[in-house]
């Protein structure tokens, strides 16, 4: 039932209806507090809708659920960004390029 709501939420997100996503997300939550997605779903949600703090604290928890999520880092960089958080958003940007490195590029100056 958990997984259904967090569907049900994601699509909602999708169609950028906040209220509903937060509802659902939010009730698959309270049957299942340790399913990790809901807590990255959330965290975009809160993201979209210029929550950082709150972002934050569930890109927090899903990392700590799920460390080994690159994209993870990535988000929660964006969010610490957006805290004005630069060192902690560094950090975790030199992790999710640690995952894929073949991204780095992407960053590094162009040598002529």
């Amino acid at each position: 039932m958990a997984e259904a709501y967090l569907g049900r939420g994601s699509v909602y997100g999708e169609l950028l209806s906040f209220p509903e996503a937060y509802k659902d997300i939010n009730s698959a939550l309270s049957l299942k507090p340790m399913l990790a997605d809901a807590y990255f779903n959330r965290g975009f949600l809160n993201y979209l809708t210029r929550d950082y703090d709150n972002a934050l604290k569930d890109f927090n928890r899903y990392l700590n659920l799920k460390p080994g999520d690159a994209d993870a880092y990535l988000a929660r960089s964006n969010t610490l960004s957006k805290l004005n958080l630069l060192d902690l958003a560094d950090k975790d940007l030199e992790t999710y390029l640690s995952f894929n490195p073949a991204d780095a590029s992407d960053y590094a100056p162009e040598v002529q």
